[in-house]
């Protein structure tokens, strides 16, 4: 038992029922169930703003996407209106025309009516700079859009465990928790590794866990299993000195 731990066995636990701090809750997005307080959410996710498009939720993702497309539009059609008539042909003075000018500038259409004159340096100047920002913002919203499809958040909803585990007699004569572990697609699992960990909270401090790794039996066949498509059969057996030997279930269910 690593030294650096204290047992399990001795360490004080809450009760059972009621609510209880949860590390895992499937309900939340990547099945997260830690809270963080006492932090600049607003600074944090700003100093990092890839990890932080590329986690969000899908509907607030597409809703940024569109709307970035659509500012850029905008402030390049409003700086097109404010040129005179004989540095941009066609617009008249309607923001219709200069919002035209502008996606047709930022997708590389081509002009027809409407276009900035050759002679105009500052039409042009402007003509160049949003085809750099538009070429710009294609890069970050198509590597953020390939990040998000090929990201594998989405791949643990695949990996199903079951609902109840259970406590039986091992043919060695201990008792042993099992319970399973499937792939539910038909993808296979390259390498897959599997770890069983305890925790137990704190009664006083409910915010300090204790984690222990659990040995699992013929944990090679089992990853094995998983690899071929196969469910495995997670089996730990309750022998002396481990984490949960000489715990009544009660106990161990207030881990």
């Amino acid at each position: 038992m690593p030294s650096n731990l204290v047992s399990l066995r001795n360490k004080p636990r809450n009760k059972s029922g009621g609510d209880r701090p949860s590390l895992l809750d499937r309900k939340r997005p990547f099945f997260t169930g830690v809270d963080r307080f006492g932090a600049n959410k607003w600074a944090t996710y700003m100093s990092d703003p890839f990890h932080t498009l590329l986690n969000l939720p899908w509907w607030k993702f597409i809703i940024i996407f569109f709307t970035t497309y659509v500012l850029q539009f905008c402030t390049f059609a409003l700086i097109y209106l404010a040129f005179p008539s004989d540095c941009v042909k066609g617009i008249d003075g309607h923001f219709a025309h200069a919002l035209w000018l502008s996606s047709r500038t930022a997708s590389t259409l081509g002009f027809n009516e409407i276009y900035p004159t050759a002679t105009c340096t500052g039409g042009n100047l402007v003509v160049m700079l949003q085809v750099i920002c538009s070429s710009l913002i294609n890069f970050i919203m198509l590597g953020l859009v390939f990040a998000r499809f090929s990201a594998p958040f989405k791949r643990a909803n695949s990996i199903q465990f079951s609902k109840q585990c259970t406590i039986n007699r091992h043919s060695s004569g201990y008792w042993a928790l099992t319970f399973r572990v499937a792939n539910v697609r038909k993808h296979q699992l390259l390498k897959p590794e599997i770890k069983a960990l305890v925790t137990a909270i704190d009664s006083i401090t409910p915010s300090n866990y204790v984690f222990e790794y659990l040995d699992v039996e013929a944990i090679e066949m089992q990853q094995m299993n998983l690899q071929l498509g196969f469910p495995a059969h997670v089996v730990h057996v309750i022998k002396p000195g481990g984490p949960l030997y000489n715990l009544s279930l009660q106990v161990s269910l207030g881990s």
